[in-house]
Order: structure tokens, then sequence, then C-alpha cells
């Protein structure tokens, strides 16, 4: 990986998998601030799966 970001797909989808797994894996508080900043309930599941789309569209 560089300073700007990963030099190839297989990267990207693997860093994209690794920020879904922390939303995955992260606790109520910040389950609650994301659904709050974006104004509705299932707001981390938008972005979990999303980021698992793209992670599988590049892989």
């Amino acid at each position: 990986m560089t300073g700007t970001g990963p030099d190839d797909p297989a990267e990207l989808a693997g860093f994209l998998r690794g920020l879904a797994d922390f939303f995955t894996s992260a606790d109520e508080h910040v389950d609650q601030a994301v659904n709050e900043h974006y104004g509705f309930d299932t707001a981390i599941d938008w972005i979990i799966c999303s980021l698992e789309h793209q992670a599988d569209a590049l892989a």
C-alpha cells in the first residue's frame, strides 16, 4: 500500500472488507451515532452492504 491508497483492486477489496468488518463488529454506540448522522436506523447496515458490494465487484 502506498500513501495514496491501495495500488491494485485486490488490495482495495481487502481494505473495504476490513472496513465492513469494523462496522459489523462496532458496538451500539457507533451504530447509534451513524444512524443519527444519516437519519435512519438502518444506516450502518446500508454502509456494510455497500462496502461488501464494492469489495465483491473488485474481486
